[in-house]
């Protein structure tokens, strides 16, 4: 068995990724060399990896010479019916799409037996790889679900749901731009011969409850798995995890989301809205993706006003009431003459630069004790001399 290095979780000896995590073991090799030629026009450049119906090359379109991505249906799958039939959905999946925010599919042909998409080529990683660094900031995460929940409308306006939505899924283009990408088990919610009822298709940690219990999904199993992302998004956890699949599957159906996890780290705002989004009953939900990508633009609009106001607060200083009133301040020394005269001689030795202004100051100060002295001495014989 193959034990997967990032969720622990066991496979079969043959399988060349993880059936949990969809990360691909070290050591897989490619089903294609390096430098070959596919259908007379595409060069082999490099192994990407593999994904969850097959893998993964970049490639140079010769004609053209544009860079492209090559899918191609792993070898152990190469004879199966079925595996084909979902390949050539997802071409036909993407190709009704044309979104920023989902990767877009130039052709689809076959090579020796083996079916090949040809996908726009996006090389930044997948928001999994960036969340393995840590929770994301606030700003940052509510762009980047908006940006997703944007391509996901796209996808739900043409009637089809994406049933395995996940950060493994999403490719980061240029700018970290999120694209949803992999829609190898998307449905069209008009065909009902694809996927019987009964048959559960997903990545269990992002799986919607009644996809759990094998029933038919809308488009709100999307908006589920918005949810745990966004949870994961900033926390750095899924809301529901265990030592088995059957841990988590049962804490979907089941078990509450632990929302005081999010709570330490986002506003009540950003908690409500992931919240809905994680309600058992698909009613309950978000309606669309579009609506949670409002909500998440009103909260966005707000964290903005009030970093702004933070920083106009630290530009202003500390408020009037803070600072110290004029009566407050501590009143001046006055310094007595015999310490101002002592001063002045040490002044007078340590800089002789303004010497002639400081020895008329000097002589100044002096006369000025000898009078005062003098005036006191005189009190005080008057003093004693009056009757």
């Amino acid at each position: 068995m193959n034990s997967c290095a990032h969720c622990g979780s066991l496979n079969l000896p043959e399988a060349t990724l993880c059936g949990r995590c969809a990360e691909p073991f070290e050591g897989v090799a490619p089903i294609i060399a390096i430098g070959q030629i596919l259908d007379g026009r595409y060069r082999i450049d490099e192994f990407l990896g593999a994904g969850g119906m097959g893998q993964v090359f970049a490639a140079t379109e010769l004609r053209l010479e544009r860079p492209v991505a090559l899918k191609i249906l792993n070898a152990e799958l190469l004879r199966s019916p079925k595996a084909r039939e979902r390949m050539q959905r997802e071409a036909k999946a993407l190709a009704r799409i044309e979104h920023p925010n989902v990767v877009r599919i130039n052709t689809m042909f076959d090579h020796e037996g083996m079916l090949v998409l040809d996908l726009e080529l996006v090389r930044n990683g997948t928001l999994a790889s960036h969340l393995r660094e840590g929770p994301m900031a606030t700003p940052k995460a509510l762009e980047m679900m908006k940006a997703i929940l944007s391509g996901l409308e796209a996808l739900h306006t043409t009637n089809l749901v994406h049933r395995d939505l996940k950060p493994a899924n999403v490719l980061l283009g240029p700018k970290e731009i999120p694209k949803i990408a992999d829609l190898g088990i998307s449905r069209d919610r008009g065909s009902r011969a694809i996927t019987k009822t009964g048959t559960r298709l997903g990545t269990t940690e992002y799986m919607s409850p009644e996809q759990v219990r094998g029933h038919d999904v809308d488009h709100r199993a999307d908006i589920y798995a918005c949810g745990i992302m966004l949870y994961e998004m900033f926390t750095g956890e899924v809301p529901f995890r265990g030592r088995s699949d059957y841990d988590v599957e049962h804490g979907h159906v089941s078990k509450p989301p632990d929302l005081e996890r999010l709570r330490a780290r986002a506003s009540p705002e950003i908690v409500s809205c992931v919240a809905r989004a994680l309600e058992k009953a698909p009613g309950a939900r978000w309606e669309s993706a579009a609506a949670l990508a409002r909500a998440l633009d009103d909260v966005g609009r707000n964290v903005a006003a009030g970093m702004e106001r933070e920083r106009e607060a630290k530009a202003a200083g500390p408020p009037l009431s803070h600072r110290p009133a004029p009566s407050e301040e501590p009143p001046r020394r006055e310094m007595p003459l015999p310490e101002l005269a002592i001063n002045l001689a040490r002044a007078r030795v340590r800089d002789a630069e303004h010497q002639w202004a400081r020895d008329a100051l000097f002589v100044c100060v002096v006369v000025s004790l000898a009078c005062v002295t003098a005036i006191g001495m005189c009190s005080m014989v008057v003093h004693q001399g009056a009757p």
